[in-house]
């Protein structure tokens, strides 16, 4: 049976035009998925990590890929529809890309500038431990729970805050 992920079509013809570089992929075209330790030490292996997101893409919606990638120090490459460059700084904290070409062609660029890459994962490791640490997620629910104003929680936390 044909799979119809979207991410599935995209990576496959990602890798087609990319043989030279190496993907890792788990839980596509029939290769098992990777858990807990085996799945940190592949990270450790990388340098880069794609997060690519099911449509239709939400704003600021990513799965945990985003805190699992850059929090254990990869560079990640971002969706640009997902706004997250609203608390990322592309090609500061994370890389952002507009389509298919987009980000084969910043793939290869960090692949040939890999120290290049490193800074980049590095500032986004450090921001995200920095911004949304444990200690600062939970303040932001206690806040929110306790009915704060959107200007006092603009002003304590560092990503956009939207309240419904």
């Amino acid at each position: 049976m044909e799979n119809r992920d979207e991410r599935v079509i995209f990576f496959r013809q990602l890798i087609k035009l990319n043989p030279h570089v190496k993907f890792d992929l788990y839980g596509f075209d029939e290769i098992e998925p990777i858990w807990a330790n085996n799945f940190l030490n592949k990270i450790n292996d990388s340098y880069m990590g794609v997060c690519l997101q099911r449509k239709p893409l939400l704003k600021y919606s990513l799965s945990d890929r985003l805190a699992q990638y850059a929090g254990n120090g990869l560079m990640v490459f971002i969706e640009n529809d997902t706004k997250f460059y609203e608390f990322f700084i592309d090609n500061e904290d994370a890389v952002f890309f507009e389509n298919f070409d987009d980000l084969s062609k910043k793939i290869n660029y960090y692949k040939n500038n890999k120290d290049e890459a490193i800074r980049i994962a590095e500032n986004g490791y450090n921001k995200l431990h920095t911004y949304c640490n444990e200690r600062v997620v939970t303040n932001y629910f206690i806040d929110c729970l306790n009915d704060q104003n959107k200007d006092l929680l603009n002003s304590r936390y560092a990503w956009p805050v939207h309240l419904y």
